[in-house]
This record gives structure tokens, C-alpha cells and sequence, in this order.
């Protein structure tokens, strides 16, 4: 008996909450907004990923797969998501702030490329064992740093809130 009871009150408190929701939706608007964002961010992550994924495919059309016409197809593919960056800045930002923001992006991108290229050449593992390898493989991960870039863009841009 008590637990048809309890399917009974459970039952009874759904309708309640669902009645409460019909009429007054305005309880649950946080929960909503908080759901739009993610579902905003989701969909900017999503965009930002395919722009990469066109980049590189293209990219990768003119050059046959030797290291060096790897290195070119790479290089070309984060050029390309900077492009879409630059694009996506003059959306978003008044024409003033946006050669400070693009120098602010491009040090970004420097600094990545320094930084990986470093771990993945100059380490004591890697020292005259890596050979072209090693100046390789950071252009994989600056396209990582453009791509998150590219989504913390097109989020504001959509949703226009930063918040």
C-alpha cells in the first residue's frame, strides 16, 4: 500500500510542478537562460570546429603528405582560422578596438607557437633525435589555440552577451 502511495504523491507533485511551470514560467527563466548559454556555447564549439576541419581540408587538397608539404598545408590551414577570427572580430567589435584586439590574438598565436615549438624541439628527449618533427607538430596544437579562439568569438557574436 505505502508504495502506491508513493508512485501516487510523485505522480501528484510532477502535475503540480508542471502546472506551476504553465503558469508561471518566470520561476524557471534561470534555468532556462543557463540552458541557452550552454546551448549557445555548444553550437559556437560546433561552427568553430567545422571552420578547422574546412581549413585543414583545403589546406591538405595542395600538398602532397611529404613532412615539409605538411608543414606548408598546416601553416595555410592556420592562416585560413585566422582569417576566420579577423572576420569574426570586425562583427563583433567597433573598428577602433579591433587592431588592439587583432595584435592581442596574433601575440597569442605567437606565443603558442614559441611555446609548443619549444616542448616539442628543444626538450633534453628530443635534442638531435627529432629532426623535422619537431617543427611540426606545434602547428597542431596552434590550430587548437585558433579554433578556441574562433568558438569564444562566434559565442559572443550569437549570443551578444559575454555573460
Amino acid at each position: 500500500m505505502s508504495k502506491l502511495l508513493n508512485v501516487i504523491l510523485t505522480c501528484a507533485l510532477i502535475a503540480c510542478l508542471a502546472f506551476i511551470y504553465e503558469t508561471n514560467p518566470y520561476l524557471f527563466k534561470k534555468k532556462a537562460a543557463v540552458n541557452n548559454y550552454q546551448k549557445t556555447i555548444n553550437i559556437a564549439n560546433a561552427q568553430a570546429k567545422l571552420a578547422r576541419i574546412h581549413c585543414t581540408d583545403e589546406a591538405t587538397k595542395k600538398y602532397d603528405s611529404t613532412t615539409g608539404e605538411s608543414m606548408k598545408a598546416a601553416d595555410e590551414a592556420n592562416q585560413c582560422m585566422t582569417n576566420l577570427i579577423v572576420k569574426e572580430l570586425g562583427k563583433g567589435f567597433a573598428i577602433e578596438y579591433q587592431d588592439d584586439l587583432y595584435n592581442d590574438i596574433f601575440y597569442l598565436q605567437q606565443m603558442v607557437t614559441k611555446l609548443n615549438a619549444d616542448y616539442y624541439y628543444l626538450n633534453a628527449y628530443c635534442k638531435d633525435n627529432c629532426g623535422t618533427l619537431g617543427n611540426q607538430l606545434w602547428r597542431g596544437n596552434l590550430l587548437d589555440a585558433n579554433e578556441k579562439i574562433l568558438a569564444q568569438l562566434i559565442f559572443l557574436n550569437t549570443n551578444q552577451n559575454p555573460y
